[in-house]
């Protein structure tokens, strides 16, 4: 299957890296002149048209919920459990969403790596979004200050992103 990614550092040229940390790189975000609102207004579209048209999530609501909590522990190693809790659903439930999230590919998992001899591999992946801006609109994230954890949070998803 083939995917539409956001644009990369060589594609933009000259590009700020702050304002892609906090905005993501979709060309139309990445050029606006009010990328926090169009990134709401995306993420809205999104849930209320794709999610909602394909029937791919019973509750609408719980979906919504989740993809808050899945955005917030982005790039962190999944722990259903602990998502289902915050999500108010189920972690069955939770592992299903996961399965939304990569078919309508606004997301998918990072299979841990295991074949490293010299430390315990980690028995979990990560999931990231397919844009940092569009995860940081989900959490509800306006604002990356350098030094701290979410900045290295978020340097962390957008090396993700280019590599991808």
């Amino acid at each position: 299957m083939l995917g539409l990614h956001p644009l990369v550092s060589s594609e933009i040229g000259d590009y700020d890296v702050e304002r892609i940390l906090t905005y993501g790189s979709l060309p139309a975000i990445y050029d606006s002149d009010e990328p926090w609102q169009d990134l709401k207004a995306y993420s809205g579209t999104y849930l209320k048209e794709e999610i909602a048209a394909e029937g791919a999530a019973r509750r609408l609501d719980a979906f919504s919920r989740f993809l808050h909590s899945a955005a917030l522990y982005s790039g962190k190693q999944i722990n259903f459990e602990a998502w289902s809790s915050d999500a108010a659903v189920p972690a069955r439930t939770v592992r299903e969403y996961f399965s939304v999230l990569s078919d309508t590919l606004i997301g998918e998992m990072l299979e841990p790596w295991k074949s490293g001899k010299k430390r315990k591999p980690a028995s979990t992946g990560k999931c990231y979004f397919f844009d940092i801006g569009v995860r940081n609109a989900l959490a509800g994230i306006q604002s990356i200050s350098p030094g701290t954890d979410e900045y290295g949070n978020a340097f962390e998803h957008f090396i993700y992103e280019e590599l991808l």
